[in-house]
């Protein structure tokens, strides 16, 4: 039996974070500053009767912003829809607590209304969101450690793509269309600048691993404050993981406290059992997922890559369902893995 359970399965992941002393540490590595407060809030909400209950790992609030920590443990077609639906649910929960104005209606007003006043929200009361999403296995395509989006006025696009404009405009000329992208930047009127405070920053952290290693084996300057918490959940990930790989933070009380918390011989016989069943479900979907995407990237150079990748993706999804149906999983836990429908499933059984 390995030392540690695997940090990155979702139990184990919110187990940890539901601490908000291990939250409020990881962001302020992360983020680079100094977290005065910390507030936990309620990570799950139906959105409307008819809207499936949302579900975030870790949500809290920090120097008036909202924030969302999500982990990401394997391919999913849909992740950048999904985690884009979670940043704008965190920000339409805020008013859920928005406290409204009361604003007396005169005597002499036209409006045909019994009462005495009208009540109405002020929207300038809701704050930024932040929306953090660990990505365990995937990187996007990117190589950098984590990359991070946020609205921007659609000028700094097109003065970056136009590409007539850097092989033909004059230095002077570029610099005085760079101030006048400022301008836009800068501008604060009627609280614009709220719009760029919101961010999806998708964090790699195979990448992370990778030049973590990579730092330390060429003594290349001090690896960032956030690496350490990456390596240490992709250690967890061992199926043979021991004592021995964990020296360096036993130093740490910190991770000490995590590594008790994800201490095998202390767990339940039912978490046990979750950590045998998501490894043999992770493996056959990075099995037929890498089976099944390359076979439709094949059938893409014959008629259109981007046709070959749909096909791979479809058949990657019944092919991994199947498998999942022989081994016993139910329904609803084929459709959180694969994204199938209901019918699309029955139709498979």
């Amino acid at each position: 039996m390995s030392y540690l359970a695997p940090l990155n399965y979702d139990r184990f992941f919110k187990k940890i974070f539901k601490d908000t002393k291990i939250a409020k540490a990881f962001l302020e590595d992360f983020l680079n500053e100094k977290i005065d407060s910390i507030t936990k809030l309620s990570d799950k909400h139906r959105l409307t009767d008819k809207a499936r209950v949302v579900e975030f790992d870790y949500r809290c609030k920090i120097k008036g912003k909202y924030i969302i920590i999500d982990m990401q443990q394997w391919y999913k077609p849909d992740v950048v829809q999904r985690f884009y639906v979670y940043h704008t649910a965190n920000t339409v929960l805020q008013l859920e607590d928005m406290k409204t104005k009361i604003l007396p209606i005169p005597n002499n007003s036209n409006i045909k209304e019994t009462k005495k006043a009208i009540e109405i929200r002020d929207f300038r009361l809701i704050e930024p969101v932040l929306t953090i999403i660990w990505m365990v296995s995937d990187n996007l395509g990117f190589n950098k450690d984590y990359v991070s989006y946020k609205l921007l006025p659609e000028t700094i696009s097109e003065f970056i793509k136009n590409s007539t404009i850097w092989n033909e405009t004059s230095v002077k000329e570029l610099l005085d269309q760079r101030d006048e992208i400022l301008t836009l930047i800068d501008n604060t009127s009627k609280d614009i600048d709220f719009l760029p405070k919101n961010k999806l920053i998708f964090i790699f952290q195979n990448n992370i691993v990778e030049n973590f290693e990579k730092a330390k084996s060429e003594n290349k300057g001090k690896p960032s404050k956030y690496s350490r918490w990456f390596d240490f959940a992709q250690k967890t990930l061992k199926k043979d993981n021991s004592k021995k790989d964990f020296i360096e933070y036993e130093k740490d009380p910190l991770f000490k406290e995590i590594m008790r918390r994800l201490d095998q011989s202390e767990l339940t016989r039912e978490d046990l059992q979750y950590i045998t069943d998501q490894r043999i479900m992770w493996e056959k979907i990075g099995k037929y997922g890498k089976d099944f995407f390359d076979d439709g990237k094949k059938v893409g150079m014959v008629k259109g890559e981007k046709l070959g990748i749909k096909k791979g993706k479809i058949q990657e999804k019944l092919k991994i369902a199947k498998e999942m149906l022989k081994d016993g999983f139910s329904i609803d836990k084929i459709q959180q893995y694969t994204r199938l429908t209901n019918e699309e499933i029955q139709k498979l059984i």
